[in-house]
């Protein structure tokens, strides 16, 4: 299988994703190699714990995997539509410091931009490789990385990829017209969130990511259906923005608003 480099119309439909070819010169430049090390891991989350107010690493980290979980979302649209498995070594996978409207959103830049092709005889066996490659040799160390040095709880990183990933593949099966794209966005999101074992992910006895593919469930207040999450990403937490509410899918201010409910009821 011969490596290739993505094309400009490609990485143009990646960019919404907030692919990029731009290096920046701003501090939170980092590669993704630099967080699995605890001498650079530990400089990137003070300043960006710095950055975004946090009020300390443990929120640091989960926001940090939250603007990671793009990286999957980029991988897993390039895999599912076009069959290709992108280069994403932790050497090869860099974060631009980026803001947006006060708010960092780093983009994702791939060194080498290659690919390989899946083979049209074999696409499952060349799907379970490549979410090898995506979960067990880089997510799985990030993740790992993370929580050994800010006790942040795995499920909680998981989650917060998990979030992006299913917006990802929704997205894809609601607009894609291609009725063969559609069929291996239906396939692989199935493999991912339920078939797949837990060595897919990393030293695993369970697929971390099954127990979040819940059934979504109607808001009152803007009648819209949501999956509510299982775990808090601590957004909420951020210093910086005290005033904001909580996500739409949080299950602590799911509680509260419920809580509240009740009290008006009595």
């Amino acid at each position: 299988m011969l490596e290739n480099r993505l094309t400009e119309k490609e990485l143009e439909e990646l960019s919404k994703f907030r692919l990029t070819e731009a290096k920046s010169e701003g501090e939170l430049t980092f590669c993704a190699a630099d967080l699995i090390k605890s001498t650079t891991l530990q400089p990137i989350l003070k300043m960006l714990k710095s950055r975004i107010e946090a009020p300390n690493i443990l929120v640091t980290s989960s926001i940090l995997m939250k603007r990671y979980a793009f990286l999957p979302v980029i991988y897993l649209y390039a895999l599912t539509k076009w069959d290709k498995k992108l280069n994403i070594s932790l050497d090869d996978v860099h974060f631009e410091d980026n803001s947006k409207n006060g708010m960092w959103l780093p983009n994702i830049r791939l060194e080498s931009l290659t690919y390989t092709q899946c083979p049209t005889h074999d696409r499952e066996t060349f799907r379970r490789e490549a979410f090898r490659a995506l979960f067990k040799d880089h997510l799985y160390r990030i993740i790992a990385a993370l929580n050994k040095e800010t006790k942040v709880s795995k499920m909680v990183l998981w989650e917060n990829l998990a979030v992006y990933m299913f917006w990802m593949y929704e997205t894809l099966l609601e607009t894609e017209t291609d009725s063969n794209i559609r069929k291996h966005a239906s396939s692989d999101f199935r493999y991912i969130f339920s078939e797949a074992d837990g060595s897919v992910f990393g030293p695993m006895k369970r697929n971390p990511l099954s127990s979040f593919d819940t059934e979504k469930v109607k808001k009152e207040e803007d009648d819209q259906l949501i999956r509510i999450r299982k775990t808090c990403c601590y957004t909420y937490m951020l210093l910086k923005d005290r005033e904001s509410k909580f996500c739409k899918t949080c299950p602590v201010g799911c509680r509260l608003r419920q809580k509240q409910k009740e009290e008006a009821m009595k």
